[in-house]
């Protein structure tokens, strides 16, 4: 791991502040954003304060279980592994467990609590939540292959952009 790499991925573990991580297939990000979440999870009153937000089904569910997998792990295990990133996790994980005995989140026995979502999904219970607000009224239904409605958004825009309105 290069010195640059290295603190990079230490302030994305960082609890203070946004991040985004942007980095190619393998790298490691996962890893890393599992760590993030479990720095996060060790440093809040409440594990639902917590929110992942991912693009597909397949990397929420993947996030879900490598989260779930950390804190099982270090449940399991009394001493840290020897691999450097994994002993990290581990020491994380113990935090996360600390915080979860004292303040009785039972995230084993509930990991669901674990917040880590699609982006449609966010937009979906914000929608939800706030029905009027979201102008919706009912909750519309997600589309799996939403190509047709994309093509549609851009038909009505290039529609409204020849009238002489907020949007031209």
């Amino acid at each position: 791991m290069q010195v640059k790499d290295h603190a990079a991925r230490e302030q994305a573990i960082k609890a203070t502040g946004s991040f985004a991580v942007a980095a190619p297939a393998g790298s490691g990000k996962t890893g890393l954003l599992t760590q993030r979440v479990l720095n996060l999870l060790a440093n809040c009153e409440h594990p639902e304060e917590v929110l992942s937000i991912t693009f597909t089904r397949k990397a929420a569910a993947e996030m879900q279980h490598r989260i779930h997998q950390a804190l099982l792990s270090a449940h399991n295990a009394k001493t840290p592994p020897e691999n450097p990133h994994d002993a990290l996790t581990w020491r994380l994980a113990q935090k996360v467990l600390q915080q979860d005995r004292e303040k009785s989140w039972q995230l084993l026995l509930n990991p669901k609590r674990i917040r880590v979502q699609t982006i449609d999904g966010v937009c979906r219970s914000l929608a939800r939540q706030l029905p009027l607000g979201s102008g919706l009224g009912a909750l519309p239904e997600t589309l799996d292959n939403p190509s047709l409605a994309y093509q549609q958004a851009i038909q009505n825009v290039f529609a409204r952009i020849e009238q002489d309105d907020a949007l031209h």
